[in-house]
């Protein structure tokens, strides 16, 4: 981070191509965390058994990984 762009922006700039490759490193992990595929199962469905995941804990029934059949066969 470049608080006082004078003295500090040049050094950081020569370091950023060095860094890089732990930064892309760093950038594909979270790509792949956010954006990840399960060939099983669709984006709406991991977001409602996240929700459903949410709402259990909430009530205090959670189970790590509830599956289609114990929330209704809905998800």
């Amino acid at each position: 981070m470049v608080e006082n762009i004078e003295p500090e922006l040049m050094p950081a700039l020569e370091q950023a191509f060095p860094a890089h490759p732990w930064y892309l490193e760093k950038q594909r992990e979270a790509f792949a965390y956010t954006y990840h595929s399960e060939p099983e199962t669709t984006a709406a469905e991991r977001g409602a058994k996240a929700i459903a995941d949410f709402l259990a804990l909430k009530s205090g029934c959670f189970s790590p990984s509830p599956t289609k059949k114990m929330i209704g066969g809905y998800l």
